[in-house]
């Protein structure tokens, strides 16, 4: 096929098959001529005949081989003209093309060119192209401008003339080369020179780049002045400093390093690191690992000892950090302290504490010995016929003796904290019992400032556990106290919840929360250090000394546990701790449960604090119950009201007494004017200071209340009681197991006292004596609200208070013994301050079963309650505390230097300097107002008054063991009970001396805090 092509495209061939095809069509159209002028069929003889008689159809026929003939001899020529003509357009092409191509080049040539001037102008260094007669053929804009002239300035000029000026005579250019100073033009330049020769030239030309280097040569100036720096901080620095690389290789010391060690810079670079640790393998790995904690990033701080060249040991506080570039760890700098002078003083110091705390503890112990024989042999000797000068003697004797024991418990248990010797005892307590009694311990305190105070066993949580109970209400009280202490407004809750549980232990979870003034992030850890608060502000604003919490923690240490904070300044903290403690071998879980009459019963709780709302809604549901809690009270009555409407109404409102939103009177009268709610019963909530009458109560239809703080087990009886379906209590003596000495923690704690005292300071003196020994405490002001009290819930005890306003101790215990019910018979024991032997008999004629003397010798009071208990006393016999043996004739009254016998008084506030310093300051900001009282009563001559006033303060002076206040006081009564008015204003007087002279010494305890 491609040969029959390319024959085709031959001319000649091409024209002899044109000349063929035309002859093809001559005979066609012949052919067809003859054939239309013949009627009949065409055939082969008539064909015949047709040519026979016309030759002209010969030639015809013959015309495709005449026609091709004549046109090949046609297309000969043709072709070769052809051929001639595709040349000559060949040709022109050609030349066409060359045309192009060298305007392209000339576009292409022109375009380099100025790129090449542009870039040239662009270039920020200088350049100059010099002729060899030295005169400039070229420079770049860079170079027109540093010159600060023109091109035409600069072209022909001599180089010498450009760059020196007036300085050009006698430079030799060819030197002219590298960082120099060019004379007249400020700062360094770099010059370079390249000899070129251009094509076509003759001679060759020298190209000068100037660089200006001055920036470069300041930054390097300031580099090298802070490298001459940190070398000379290195160098004389005191504390040994060496670097190393990634791959832990020494890279330098300075002289403070080979001081210290004795090695040379060689020595280390050579030897390494391990020269430090030749005699201490495991020094070595430990100081591998710390390299390797700097090199992940960290910096690393500690303490230990290297090997000296001479084999001596060196103590050392190391510091690590990584050497970072530009964000890239290079290597690693560290720092050596020497801080062997330090250690060894540390631990002189540490051994002497240690000798001086077993020196304490020896001598302690050596003296707790004897002290004991001689206290029983008194003991023994008082139970003797004495006369009343020997037994007075005996009792002096014995007083002493026990103060000088406390005083020796008291360093006995220091010295076993500093020697690291304190251990804590194993018995059975109840939890509950210790948590409730840290609340009323600190109630009145709280109280005091306007706090709510509440605390929670959660449900689920062992109760009845074997440890230090002691030890344990020591840390909650100090929290729980702190805690007061540092909250201003606001709330403070206690919960107790179980972390952990085995067969054998439970952890259990203490959190200790308040709203008080928070500590910052940077002081938190610093707190639980030996005198150390949050700042120096707080001790000057609320005192105390920051021991607490030091002793707090080693006692949780102790227990196998960890105390940790949360704070936030102004909102707030909690402190959080763990104790292990052992389970009882039986009833480890105690859950008390509502009966079956009251299972699922309705219950509103309303109170504005959500600690409160969430504390006793957890213990009612515990019980049983299905509770609802409401912030306010408009919400309550709300809820109260929908709730009937929808004929599910609830069976108990528990209100607290002051609310922010509504009283509670406004909901009492509210719900009393409600037709549809009178079978809700309702329990409120009051604390000591926002107390209603009996009268009102039952006016404003409520059924019982129970003070602040709320306990489990009041909860439960008080509800048990209002839905009539509490237990009838039996006697005391009947429900406490006999033939103990002292009493366990769950037996005091089943046991309620009442106490009757209008003087606050007594009230709360008393309150703290008996909670923290286990007690269930509820003080009131005066006998008439004993009896009112004594109407509505059971006590096991009462203690009244002889002289009390609208109604004392005398007439409420005839009140007490005339009304019928179960506490007709309840013991009542008297407390005055007279202690006179005519006084029992009055006591005892008004109903009383005995007295205590004022101010109360808390061992001996709590061994007569334990007797009492424990049924050791027969019915009939006056109750009196073994000390009670009254002399015939006073005994004179010997004042010490101080103001207040610290040792006899400190037993009554539970050995607790704190708690005794702040109540004697409680007690003091009354007594201005006291003495203007006295001016008063003297001035209206309303000798009655004052006498009881005076009996008053005497009392409180003797709970503080402030002799010579109770001295001038008891005269004072004396003499208004006589109304010897010439003897009062004196005695008045004597009385504002002793308690100015109390106010300094009470000054100079707040400064030993």
């Amino acid at each position: 096929m491609k040969k029959l092509i390319k024959w085709f495209q031959d001319h000649a061939n091409r024209y002899t098959v044109f000349g063929g095809l035309i002859g093809l069509a001559f005979v066609l159209l012949n052919f067809l001529l003859f054939k239309s002028s013949l009627s009949e069929k065409v055939t082969f003889n008539l064909l015949w005949q047709e040519i026979k008689q016309r030759p002209i159809h010969i030639i015809i026929l013959l015309s495709p081989v005449i026609l091709s003939s004549v046109m090949r001899l046609l297309g000969k020529p043709v072709a070769k003209a052809l051929q001639q003509a595709n040349a000559i357009i060949r040709e022109n092409q050609t030349l066409r093309t060359e045309n192009t191509d060298f305007d392209q080049l000339e576009k292409v040539i022109s375009r380099g060119k100025k790129e090449w001037e542009t870039i040239f102008d662009t270039v920020q260094n200088s350049i100059l192209v010099v002729k060899q007669d030295g005169t400039v053929s070229r420079a770049n804009l860079a170079a027109v401008r540093w010159l600060g002239t023109t091109f035409q300035g600069v072209i022909n000029k001599p180089i010498e003339e450009l760059l020196f000026g007036d300085f050009s005579s006698n430079r030799n250019m060819s030197l002219l080369r590298g960082e120099t100073r060019l004379p007249g033009k400020e700062g360094w330049y770099d010059i370079s020179q390249y000899s070129v020769k251009i094509e076509g030239d003759e001679v060759t030309s020298t190209i000068y780049t100037i660089h200006d280097i001055t920036d470069r040569k300041k930054a390097e100036a300031t580099i090298r002045q802070q490298k001459e720096y940190v070398e000379a901080l290195v160098k004389y620095n005191p504390v040994a400093i060496t670097t190393m690389d990634l791959q832990q290789n020494v890279l330098s010391c300075n002289p403070a390093f080979e001081k210290l060690f004795g090695y040379s810079q060689q020595e280390l670079i050579e030897k390494g690191p391990d020269l430090l640790f030749s005699d201490d393998p495991s020094g070595t790995a430990e100081a591998l690992a710390y390299t390797r904690k700097i090199l992940d990033g960290n910096t690393v701080k500690y303490i230990g000892q290297r090997t000296r060249k001479d084999g001596t040991m060196a103590d050392v506080e190391m510091l690590g950090v990584p050497v970072l570039v530009e964000n890239e760890m290079v290597g690693v700098l560290e720092l050596y302290l020497d801080i062997t002078e330090l250690v060894s003083a540390r631990r002189k110091a540490e051994s002497a504490n240690q000798a001086k705390s077993e020196f304490l503890a020896n001598m302690s112990h050596e003296i707790r010995t004897p002290m004991t024989g001689i206290i029983g042999m008194i003991n023994l000797t008082l139970d003797t016929e004495l006369n009343d000068e020997q037994y007075h003697f005996l009792l002096n004797a014995r007083e002493s003796s026990q103060a000088l024991m406390r005083l020796l418990n008291d360093i006995l248990d220091f010295s076993r904290i500093r020697a690291g010797r304190l251990t804590l005892e194993t018995i059975e307590f109840d939890l509950r019992s210790v948590v409730e009694n840290v609340i009323h311990t600190l109630s009145s305190h709280a109280e005091s400032k306007g706090l709510e105070i509440a605390g929670l066993v959660a449900p689920g949580t062992p109760t009845l556990l074997k440890g230090d109970p002691g030890r344990l209400r020591q840390v909650l009280f100090n929290l729980t106290e702190n805690a007061i202490k540092f909250t201003p407004a606001g709330e403070i809750s206690i919960l107790a919840e179980m972390k952990q549980e085995t067969a054998d232990n439970v952890t259990v979870r203490f959190a200790v929360k308040d709203t008080g003034i928070g500590i910052s992030q940077e002081r938190q850890d610093a707190i639980f250090e030996r005198f150390i608060q949050a700042d120096g502000s707080t001790t000057r604003k609320y005192g105390g000394t920051g021991l607490g919490l030091s002793i707090s923690r080693q006692l949780v240490d102790l227990m196998g546990g960890e105390i940790k904070i949360q704070s936030q300044m102004n909102q707030g903290s909690t402190f959080y701790f763990t104790a292990v403690f052992e389970k009882q071998a039986k009833h480890a879980l105690i859950s008390k449960q509502f009966p079956k009459k009251l299972q699922g019963i309705r219950i509103l709780v309303t109170d504005d604090s959500a600690a409160n709302r969430h504390f006793i809604s957890r213990m009612l549901e515990t019980f049983g119950a299905q509770v609802t809690a409401m912030p306010s009270s408009s919400q309550a009555i709300e809820a109260i009201q929908k709730a009937s409407a929808e004929k599910k109404p609830y069976r108990l409102l528990v209100l607290d007494m002051q609310m922010p939103e509504l009283e509670s009177r406004t909901v009492l009268k509210a719900i009393s004017n409600n037709p549809n709610l009178h079978d809700l019963r309702i329990l409120l909530m009051t604390s000591l200071a926002q107390r209603l009458g009996t009268g009102r109560l039952r006016e404003f239809g409520v059924d019982s209340y129970i003070l602040k703080p709320i306990t489990q087990n009041i909860l439960y009886d008080s509800i048990m009681s209002i839905f009539g379906l509490k237990e009838v209590w039996k006697p005391l003596t009947a429900r406490l197991p006999s033939g103990t000495k002292v009493l366990s923690e769950l037996q005091r704690r089943r046991i309620r006292i009442l106490v009757a005292e209008d003087n606050h300071i007594n009230r709360q003196l008393v309150v703290s004596m008996f909670t923290k020994q286990g007690y269930q405490l509820v003080a009131v002001e005066n006998g008439k609200l004993a009896v009112e009290r004594l109407e509505k819930e059971h006590f096991d005890l009462v203690l009244m208070d002889v002289q009390m306003p609208e109604m004392d101790g005398f007439d409420a215990t005839r009140k007490i013994r005339l009304t019928p019910g179960p506490n007709q018979r309840i013991p009542i024991i008297a407390l005055t301050a007279h202690a006179m032997a005519g006084d029992e008999q009055r006591c005892l004629a008004a109903g009383m079963d005995g007295y205590l003397p004022k101010p109360l010798d808390p061992e001996a009071t709590f061994n007569l309650i334990d007797k009492l208990a424990r049924g050791d006393i027969r019915e009939g016999e006056p109750i009196r505390p073994e000390i009670m043996k009254p002399p015939s004739r006073p005994t004179p009254v010997k004042h010490s230097e101080e103001p207040v016998e610290l040792e006899k008084a400190l037993p009554r506030f539970s050995n607790d300097m704190s708690f005794f310093t702040d109540l004697l300051g409680v007690f003091l900001e009354s007594t201005q107002e006291k003495l203007e009282e006295f001016k008063d009563s003297i001035y209206n001559k309303n000798y009655d008054i004052l006498a009881v006033r005076a009996h008053n303060m005497h009392g409180v002076a003797k709970n503080f063991s402030a002799t010579r206040l109770a001295t001038a006081s008891q005269k004072l009564f004396d003499a208004a009970s006589a109304k010897q008015n010439t003897a009062i204003e004196g005695l008045v007087d004597q009385v504002e001396d002793a308690i100015n002279e109390l106010k300094a010494y009470h000054a100079s305890l707040l400064k030993d805090i």
